[in-house]
Order: C-alpha cells, then sequence, then structure tokens
C-alpha cells in the first residue's frame, strides 16, 4: 500500500534509510501525530536499540507480515530532501547495479547533507579605499609592514575586488593579525556572506549567440521536445568547436522560460571552473555547482539552494545526476563518452550518463548526450532507433579544423640515434609559436617523471607491494608512487635481487616532460597540470586562469587538459606519445585511443588563427589515429563495431564482471572456482560465462582479485541468477564480492 502523492496518512508503515555507517535500513510504523505532514525524502529521527538515530524516508511499504514495528521518533526536516521520482532513481540504481538501496542512497545524498552539516558564513575581504588610493598605502606599506603590503596588492590584482579572507592569507603567506591591521587603518573592508556563491570571482555576462543553420535545425528538435514535455535522447554528435555549448545553453533557456529547471553533467572536475563561468555568465545566480572537491558547508549550501529552488540550473559531475531539482525539463550528459561517469572505486559501480537518462524517462523531460567523439554504445542506441541524432559537421564562423600531422618516432629514433621525446618537427612548432606570442599544449597520458625503474642485469622491475603494477618515480619528491593506492617509496641504490647498481629508468611522464620543456626554452614560461600538481583546492582554477590571460606559454599535461577546454590563443597541440591507450589490456583501447586523440586535437585553433596539431607515435598506421586525423567517426564506429560483433562484446551484449577480492590468492582463486560452477546452469540459454581468471591487474591495495565475466543480453535475468548464487553461498573472512554491470574498464 503506498500513500496517495507520497503522502502517508493513519495505519501506515515508512521504510527508512539509516544514517549510519552500516548499510541498513528498516521499516517503521507512522504514529498518528506525523501521519498528515510525513513525505518520501524527509529527515526523520527512528529508534534504533536505545537510542535514537536520523534517517530518511523513501517509501511507504505494505504492512510488514509479524510483529508490529516500533513507530517513528520524529520529523527532523519538513522539506523532503528527495522527490518521489529521486527515490525512483536511487531505487534502479540499486537494482541494476546490484547494490543495497541503502548504499544508493547513501552515494546519492551527499554527507555533508546527511551530516546536517550548514554553511558557515565566509569572510570576505576587499579595499576599503579607491584603486589610486590602495596603491599608494601599498607603496607606503612596502618596506615597515611587507605582508600587509603583499595582501594589498593581491587585493589589487583580483578582477572580482574581493577574495575570502582565508584564501587571500594562504596565497600572501600572512596571518590574521596582518589583515586585521589592515582593517584598523580603513584600508580594507571584511564582510560576511551567508552562504557560499555559485562560484567565485566576476565573470563576463554573455547573450545568445546566432546559431549556424546546423545548429539552428539541432536546436528545433530539442526546443520542439522541452514544448512537448517529452522523454527523448538526442545525441548531438557535433566535431570540437562545433558550437554544442551554445545549444545547451539556449536551450536551457526555453526551459527556464517554461518555470522548469536543467541538468548538466560534465565529465571532471577540472572542466567544471571554465563551463561554470561561461554558465554563469549567461545564467547569473540561478547556477548552483556541485562536486565532491568543494568544502562541506559549500556542498551542503548548495545542495539547500537547488532543494529550495533557488538555483534552478546544476552543473557537476556524474554524482550531480541525484541533485534536488524540482521539475526538470532538460537534462544534459556533455562529453557522455567519457569513462568518469561510471562510478568505479565503490558500489554502486553507476553510470551517470546511464543514470541520467533514466531520470529523463522518470522526469518525462528530453535528454541531451553531447559529443565530438561518442561511446559506441550512444551510437549503436541512435542507429537502433532509440535515440535521435544531431550532427554538426563545421565550426561556427567558418572556422577551420587544426591541420594534423603524424610524425613516426621510429623513424625519428634511427635518424637520432637514441629515443626521444620530441621530434625535431614538434620543437620547431613550438619554436614558432613562442615567437609568435601563441599558446601551446603539451599532450601526455603518464604522469610522473620516470615510469619505470628497472634492472638491466636480472630483468628486475620496481613494482607495488600492494598491487601488481609497476611504479612510477616522481623527481619532485623523490619518490615511485603506485598510481593505484598510492604507496610509496624511495628508489634503491641497487637491485634487491642481484645488487647491481647498474638500475636504470626508462619511460617518461608528465614531470619530466615539463623539465625537458624548460631546458629547452628556458625563456618559456611552462606549466604542469596534471592529479599531482592540482591537489590543493581550487589549483586547477588557477592554472586554467593563469592560461587563459595568457601567463602560461606551454602547458604540458595528462587528460584533465585534453577536453573540453576553450582558448583563442591555443593554436597548436602536441601529442607526446599517442600509444599509452593502445598497449592497454582492455578491449575499449581503440575507442579510447581514439576518442582522446580527437579531443585534444580539437584543443587547437578554437580562435581566428588556424590550428595545427603533431602526433608523435610509435604506430603511425594503427586505424584509431588515422580515423582521428581524418575526423571520419563514421568509418571508425563501422570497422570497431565489426571487430566487437565478432567476439560478442558491448554494445552488441552486456558484460556483467563478478570480481572475488581476497588477501589470500589461493581463496580468491577457490570461491571464484566455487561460484563459477555454481552460475553456469542458471544462466539463460545463449549467455557466455568466461573464467575465473586473473584481470590484468590481478593483484590491487593488497587484495589478489580473480574475475568472472558473463556476456549476457538480458541483464535483468543474470543479475536474478547471481542473487540466487550469491544469497546460497557461505560468507568467509577476508573476502569480498564485486558485481560490476557494463563496466567500462577489464583491468
Amino acid at each position: 500500500m503506498t500513500a496517495p502523492n507520497g503522502i502517508a496518512s493513519t495505519d501506515l508503515f515508512a521504510e527508512v534509510v539509516l544514517n549510519l555507517p552500516a548499510d541498513l535500513y528498516l521499516t517503521y510504523a507512522v504514529p498518528d501525530r506525523l501521519a498528515g505532514r510525513l513525505r518520501v525524502g524527509q529527515k526523520v529521527s527512528a529508534p534504533l536499540g536505545g537510542r535514537r538515530v536520523g534517517g530518511f524516508v523513501v517509501a511507504f511499504p505494505a504492512p510488514p507480515p509479524g510483529k508490529t514495528p516500533r513507530p517513528l521518533s520524529d520529523i527532523l526536516e519538513e522539506e523532503p530532501l528527495f522527490g518521489s521520482n529521486l527515490v525512483s532513481l536511487i531505487n534502479w540504481v540499486s537494482r541494476y547495479y546490484f547494490s543495497s538501496f541503502a548504499r544508493a542512497f547513501k552515494t546519492a545524498l551527499p554527507a555533508p547533507v546527511r551530516k546536517n552539516i550548514r554553511a558557515v558564513p565566509i569572510i570576505r575581504a576587499g579595499p576599503a579605499l579607491s584603486l589610486e588610493e590602495t596603491r599608494s598605502a601599498a607603496a607606503e606599506l612596502r618596506k615597515k609592514a611587507p605582508r600587509q603590503a603583499a595582501l594589498l596588492e593581491r587585493l589589487l590584482a583580483e578582477k572580482s575586488g574581493s577574495l575570502p579572507a582565508a584564501e587571500l592569507l594562504r596565497l600572501c603567506g600572512a596571518s590574521r593579525s596582518s589583515l586585521t591591521a589592515l582593517e584598523k587603518k580603513g584600508l580594507i573592508n571584511l564582510t560576511a556572506s551567508s552562504r557560499y556563491g555559485a562560484g567565485s570571482g566576476e565573470v563576463l555576462a554573455t547573450s545568445p549567440l546566432r546559431l549556424t543553420s546546423e545548429q539552428e535545425t539541432a536546436f528545433g528538435a530539442i526546443r520542439e521536445a522541452i514544448g512537448e514535455d517529452a522523454f527523448r535522447v538526442f545525441l548531438l554528435h557535433g566535431i570540437t568547436g562545433s558550437g554544442k555549448t551554445e545549444i545547451y545553453m539556449q536551450a536551457i533557456n526555453q526551459v527556464l522560460d517554461r518555470g522548469k529547471s536543467a541538468l548538466v553533467l560534465v565529465p571532471e572536475i577540472s572542466l567544471t571552473p571554465q563551463i561554470g563561468d561561461w554558465f554563469r555568465g549567461r545564467f547569473g545566480g540561478r547556477v548552483a555547482i556541485v562536486h565532491s572537491a568543494q568544502a562541506e558547508g559549500e556542498r551542503a549550501d548548495s545542495w539547500r539552494r537547488i532543494a529550495s529552488g533557488e538555483a534552478r540550473i546544476v552543473l557537476g559531475p556524474r554524482s550531480a545526476v541525484f541533485a534536488p531539482l524540482a521539475d526538470p525539463g532538460l537534462i544534459i550528459v556533455d562529453e557522455e563518452h567519457e569513462t568518469s561517469y561510471k562510478q568505479s572505486a565503490l558500489s554502486p559501480f553507476y553510470h551517470g550518463r546511464d543514470a541520467a537518462v533514466m531520470r529523463g524517462k522518470l522526469e518525462n523531460c528530453p535528454v541531451i548526450l553531447g559529443s565530438a567523439t561518442p561511446s559506441l554504445e550512444s551510437y549503436h542506441n541512435q542507429k537502433a532507433g532509440k535515440y535521435t541524432l544531431l550532427t554538426l559537421r563545421t565550426r561556427p564562423e567558418e572556422a577551420m579544423l587544426p591541420t594534423v600531422k603524424i610524425v613516426d618516432m621510429k623513424a625519428e629514433r634511427e635518424r637520432q640515434k637514441s629515443a626521444v621525446s620530441f621530434s625535431d618537427l614538434l620543437l620547431t612548432a613550438i619554436k614558432d609559436n613562442l615567437d609568435a606570442g601563441l599558446q601551446t599544449i603539451l599532450f601526455l597520458n603518464r604522469r610522473g617523471f620516470f615510469t619505470v625503474l628497472t634492472c638491466p642485469e636480472c630483468g628486475y622491475v620496481a613494482r607495488c607491494r600492494h598491487c601488481s603494477v609497476s611504479l612510477t618515480y616522481h623527481k619532485k619528491t623523490g619518490r615511485q608512487v603506485c598510481h593505484l593506492c598510492g604507496y610509496f617509496e624511495p628508489p634503491p641504490r641497487a637491485c634487491p635481487v642481484c645488487r647491481s647498481r647498474k638500475l636504470v629508468f626508462t619511460g617518461r611522464g608528465t614531470q619530466r616532460i615539463e623539465e625537458q620543456v624548460k631546458k629547452i626554452f628556458p625563456a618559456a614560461r611552462v606549466r604542469r597540470m596534471d592529479t599531482d600538481s592540482v591537489g590543493r583546492r581550487d589549483s586547477h582554477r588557477e592554472i586554467l586562469g593563469e592560461f587563459r590571460a595568457g601567463k602560461i606559454d606551454i602547458l604540458v599535461g595528462t587528460q584533465m587538459i585534453a577536453k573540453g577546454l576553450d582558448f583563442p590563443n591555443v593554436t597548436l597541440v602536441g601529442v607526446i606519445m599517442a600509444d599509452t591507450a593502445l598497449s592497454l589490456a582492455d578491449f575499449r583501447a581503440t575507442e579510447y585511443t581514439y576518442q582522446i586523440l580527437t579531443q585534444v586535437a580539437g584543443r587547437a585553433g578554437r580562435g581566428e588563427l588556424k590550428g595545427k596539431v603533431i602526433i608523435q607515435t610509435y604506430s603511425p598506421r594503427h586505424p584509431a589515429l588515422l580515423a582521428a586525423v581524418r575526423q571520419e567517426y563514421g568509418n571508425f564506429f563501422e570497422k570497431e563495431m565489426r571487430f566487437r560483433e565478432e567476439l560478442g562484446y558491448p554494445p552488441l551484449n552486456h558484460f556483467v564482471t563478478l570480481t572475488v577480492l581476497s588477501r589470500n590468492e589461493e581463496k580468491s582463486l577457490r570461491v571464484a572456482e566455487h561460484l563459477a560452477r555454481r552460475l553456469h546452469p542458471v544462466l539463460e540459454e545463449g549467455d557466455e560465462l568466461l573464467g575465473p581468471a586473473p584481470p590484468p591487474i590481478n593483484r590491487l591495495r593488497g587484495y589478489y582479485r580473480h574475475q568472472i565475466l558473463i556476456k549476457t543480453k538480458g541483464v535483468v535475468s543474470t543479475l536474478r541468477a547471481l542473487r540466487k548464487v550469491l544469497s546460497e553461498t557461505g560468507r568467509e573472512r577476508d573476502l569480498r564480492v564485486e558485481i560490476d554491470v557494463d563496466p567500462i574498464s577489464m583491468l
């Protein structure tokens, strides 16, 4: 029995997810005094043992058999944090991705909101006097109070005119007493803000641009679906720089005019600053930006702004799909092909793109999946008639695609008599760009300085103690680091196996490329952007801000700089080594290579000046590289689909992986073999079970892994079989079983 409109009446029961570390949700009786006020999504207090704990109402189930449950204690928040459609989405995520509802619910609800954290007032500092007066005061303070002078000069350099006091002090290395002294002298004002804004700093207000004929055709189809309040999925396939974002924003305008809200998913935190500025420039304070790197108070404040209806547009990565927007009229998934939309660290292993499509279905609103390099799954869905294809083949204002040249590094190595990081062609192009005052991006999807430490005498390779991968040397810290679990150690002076001192570092990462570029071009302003260089909060915003302002000539980075960024002065992109993804033991390696090369090439020539892309590779005739150079997605799709069809790979079938993890390798294999034997007879006819076998990375964070792969056309029937087998299998200590539906990596 379900209460009408989600509101409980007397003699009903409430299912509550308890706010505890354990995965627990229980059914409680609804007392008469709460019955008329209780709704799905409300925060409540419930008895557990001899205490009361917080929780959230997720359903009104039928009366449970047997003993009557204990009654709820109280309602803690009158306004629900989730509506019924979001609860249905969470329920779908839990069932499809083989997770408990409680775990899925906690994934959907940010920890600061569960903990009832409130945003504390932010103290902002700004000049109290005119620009000239502040500049004069700073000059007078330089000798007798240099820290105070530094604070004033930093505020003068800030376009927005103010900064959070804590950030200002950190940037200048000053103490609070210096700030207080400036306030007492009447040189600065300290003001408290009651909440966090949608972003930091001022942005340039923008107006809708005139659409090209291609853009207008695509926008027309989306506008029609918005007007009909119809669930339709559009695959917006536009080459890099073709103006997909402008279509997004004009479509959102239509939605806002109808009194509805919009959700925009982006793949990476690193993209949020620039995209956030674009959306804030168009829509102002109606935008809420949400992501896990925010301070707890900031994230909780954003959530409540969304739930209250103050924020009508939500921008964020995959977890933003659960944002409590009221009455969404449009959902957008930008760069829908990105693997970061897949949750891979903790269950449920959901895919943000697919959850967004399901939310669109539940909310009965259109969904736009945008990409220059669509995933094979999405392109296959439009071929099958499930999605509507909208195509943008040209850039606005007749902007040209960059010219692309492939350099065979085998020939380069033979010509230069040694392995080199840069071809002569790339070095010449970088010099020409510097001489012209233009900017360059150098891409290498590998962090660190050297990638492998080896012993040529006995073949020893320095590996992680907890994972079956080699360690990467980081010169700045002098450590070898595992990029999977974070383990680190200093490099040995002698080989641990044969005691030889002829140890050799091989390979190259972004740190080494950065150092080499600085040596070759000492006058150039060079910065690096990867997960090692942007560990501090907002550091990615600072780097991109400097790059946009022309304070960086050459930006070296990993995939963080490969997509979504739009800098008109970037006219050269160099791909240092295009083969890194091709060597992965993963059936998607070719697709990843095509996507990343096409995306990074698209960063060049996005302004009035024509761009150039130089791709260095040891596989110059590989089909993925050639397709990326020619921007031939259709040909790439057809060739790759023939390969997938021969092997029965996705998107023609679904994969479901069952991974058994244990610190004891023998136990992991024994249990995996037992589960495989039990699964064989209960799978549907036509399903194929492979394994168990160790995956390419067979040891991760100290756990040995053995994997069973199931190829199936029916996920529901496969999950039913898995539930049956796992429910009949006893639990063992030091053993964990993970189920991943539609995995994006087989490593």
